[in-house]
């Protein structure tokens, strides 16, 4: 996976040989997470994203580096006992990232001008985590980031549109993470992020 990651970094760099005529662009955007784990019995949740985005345009191809705070993470029914008694509650664990991404944005030509194809790694930094455990009485919420890796690495594909305005571009984009790095930091555990996204965003 690690090597998966390199190959996508290097394709980042080297697609934009060749290119001229470099336009620089910046902007925010933001929007919802819908989110869960690889593994038998979690729960897609919603979260959010907010940040921001460069955009170095050659021609008919982008390297858009983002940065993001941005949660995730997924709702698992358990059974706990206490005092002897089985209790079924739901776990609502939420991971908060400074996320990352690299993507390599692909313009497509006319008739469908304005559409775009995203491709790219995105880096993820954990900055905090909590398990908020509620059901049949029992209501808690814990502090657990240390039971998960300190960073997390995923594949991103995707979607956009660009609507030119009259100062301004509106951007919307569809995209789908998938983690290829666990977040067992044991990595014992094969649990994963996977993630789908729509965010709207301005460029200046």
């Amino acid at each position: 996976m690690k090597n998966i990651f390199k190959i996508l970094v290097i394709l980042t760099v080297f697609s934009t040989i060749g290119y001229a005529q470099l336009n620089i662009n910046y902007g925010i955007k933001g929007g919802l997470n819908y989110s869960s784990w690889w593994s038998g019995n979690s729960i897609w949740i919603t979260q959010y994203a907010i940040g921001g985005s460069f955009e170095f345009q050659f021609k008919a191809v982008s390297i858009q580096p983002e940065i993001f705070y941005s949660k995730k993470g997924a709702k698992i029914d358990d059974i706990i006992y206490v005092a002897g008694i089985a209790h079924n509650v739901v776990h609502t664990k939420t991971l908060a990232y400074l996320d990352i991404p690299l993507l390599v944005k692909i313009h497509l030509p006319q008739p469908i001008n304005g559409i775009s194809l995203l491709i790219g790694p995105s880096l993820g930094i954990l900055l905090s985590a909590n398990d908020n455990i509620e059901g049949e009485g029992i209501s808690s919420s814990i502090d657990n980031k240390n039971d998960y890796s300190n960073k997390d690495l995923g594949l991103v594909i995707g979607t956009g549109i660009d609507i030119p305005l009259e100062i301004i571009c509106l951007t919307i984009d569809a995209r789908y993470e998938f983690g290829i790095w666990t977040l067992d930091p044991s990595e014992r555990k094969g649990v994963y992020n996977r993630t789908v996204s729509i965010y709207i965003g301005i460029v200046f």
